[in-house]
């Protein structure tokens, strides 16, 4: 391959009839200018290729490690799901388990409060009624005990009263007979009054025989 350096050291023969020297000379050095140009794009390019090169090689390690961690997140997830669903299974069976056993317990506590309850239910309705009974006959004792108090006090006072009433009454009828009688007799004698003013021999002995006569009819 031709280099610069062999481009700039070539020499030519000279004869009468050649190529101008400076045209030659000037074409050569643009030459050499472009070659140089294309040396240091194809120097850059390599120098490219090869940054490419090691960049894929990085990505491709990457890439590699990439997987090897993909593969290891899915063999892990995997055991790790397996893991779960036998934790799932365990965790579910023991929870059953002490629901159950709570369940159970709490059933047992439920009927042993439920019986106790009852049983002091019982015995406090018992000693209720037995209270009840209790305050019903010194309630009914007082009763009876206040009725004979009242039905004494009203016979005290009521019956010094019906008495006294009797009394009052059989007085009365007295007076009313007595009332009566004097009643008549003034009947008798005004009667008898009547008579003596229609006799013209009218004296005492006359009068006494009329209020006789009167008194007879």
């Amino acid at each position: 391959m031709i280099t610069i350096s062999d481009i700039e050291t070539k020499e030519f023969k000279k004869s009468a009839f050649g190529y101008s020297q400076d045209e030659v000379d000037k074409f050569l050095d643009e030459i050499i200018l472009d070659y140089e140009k294309l040396i240091k794009e194809n120097f850059e390019l390599k120098e490219k290729v090869s940054n490419l090169n090691s960049s894929i090689s990085n990505y491709r390690s990457i890439e590699k490690s990439l997987q090897t961690t993909l593969a290891l997140a899915e063999k892990t997830a995997d055991e790790t799901l397996k893991n779960a669903e036998a934790d799932k299974e365990r965790i579910v069976s023991e929870t059953r388990k002490q629901a159950e056993t709570y369940l159970a317990q709490a059933k047992e506590k439920s009927e042993t409060m439920l019986a106790e309850a009852n049983t002091k239910s019982e015995s406090i309705l018992s000693e209720a009624k037995t209270k009840s009974e209790a305050m019903l006959a010194e309630a009914n004792s007082k009763a009876s005990v206040i009725l004979e108090q009242a039905n004494d006090k009203y016979e005290m006072v009521f019956g010094d009263t019906d008495r006294k009433l009797t009394e009052m009454k059989n007085s009365l009828e007295k007076l009313l007979e007595r009332y009566d009688a004097t009643k008549k007799r003034l009947k008798v004698i005004f009667e008898a009054e009547i008579r003596l003013l229609d006799k013209t021999d009218f004296n005492e002995t006359s009068e006494k025989d009329i209020i006789a006569e009167t008194e007879n009819n």
